[in-house]
């Protein structure tokens, strides 16, 4: 019994080693069937070889008898593809018909036409061009980067492109403070007109539209000044009496009476030879009201 049990035993453990043994990761050769065979075996590197499989070592090499009697030892990791085995001899099957490329995808369909932004109706703007003239009216269509279409209260639609707009005002607003495009213009007989602003040209002319729904152009040399709204109480940023001297960020000085004001735009004074200075408001450094010893900034 004792004999028995050892001989159990070691039964066992030549099972296990053995069982270790497959286990290790040690490749085995196995041989390969007969008649012999061969393989088409590619490389990393582009190359291809064909001939009778020597050796076959699955996962660490393979060895081609070529058809010049070299042998060719090939790693696995070289290897980047293995056909399947076919007896020493046999044709090769003809290669599969290349699929057609599939056709390249349809370019994207651009849409060149503009399509207007949606403007809810009675909406007004005002809007200055680069060369002076200022046009107010209803917003028929606003495309921002493309341009501006304006029903005018006199004359044909103006469609303003827009790289010319050098200054568009915000929508019509009754709020206090907000953006109005009523006019006050003072004649120089001292009478007073009062309507919206229907066009004007900086140094010519100013048109508006009185409460009756008439239209008046005046000159602006029939003019004494022109006046834009402001919240009431609020004090004129400009002084509008005396003589103004105006000091530009240059150096340079202005001498004239007060005749019109656009905030963020430019400032118009009428020199004493009846000329009109326009004075761009961002180049302005100094106002001074002559005979008086305040200065506004």
């Amino acid at each position: 019994m004792r004999q028995t049990a050892l001989n159990f035993g070691f039964t066992i453990a030549m099972s296990l080693g053995l069982s270790l043994s497959l286990g290790s990761g040690v490749p085995t050769a196995a041989a390969e069937p007969e008649p012999p065979v061969e393989r088409t075996v590619t490389t990393s590197d582009g190359a291809m070889y064909r001939g009778e499989v020597l050796e076959y070592v699955s996962g660490d090499h393979i060895t081609l008898k070529l058809d010049t009697g070299e042998q060719r030892r090939i790693l696995w990791n070289d290897a980047t593809q293995i056909s399947p085995p076919r007896p020493k001899g046999s044709k090769a099957p003809p290669p599969e018909p290349a699929k057609p490329a599939p056709p390249p995808p349809a370019p994207p369909v651009l849409k060149t036409e503009v399509v207007p932004t949606v403007v809810p109706p009675g909406t007004e703007r005002t809007i200055t061009n680069q060369d002076g003239l200022t046009v107010h009216g209803e917003v028929l269509e606003y495309e921002v980067g493309s341009h501006i279409l304006l029903k005018p209260a006199v004359g044909e639609r103006r469609r303003i492109p827009w790289a010319e707009a050098k200054r568009i005002s915000p929508p019509r607003s009754s709020e206090p403070g907000g953006y109005s495009p009523e006019r006050t213009i003072i004649l120089r007989d001292g009478t007073t007109i009062r309507g919206d602003l229907v066009e004007s040209m900086v140094g010519d002319y100013t048109t508006i539209k009185l409460a009756g729904g008439a239209i008046r152009r005046v000159a602006w040399t029939d003019a004494k000044r022109i006046l834009l709204p402001r919240p009431e109480g609020a004090p004129s940023p400009i002084p509008m009496t005396g003589e103004l001297l105006i000091t530009l960020d240059n150096g340079s000085r202005i001498q004239g009476t007060y005749f019109e004001f656009v905030p963020d735009d430019h400032l118009v004074l009428r020199h004493a030879s009846g000329r009109f200075r326009i004075i761009p408001v961002r180049s302005i450094k100094q106002i001074l009201q002559l005979g008086d010893a305040s200065a506004n900034p």
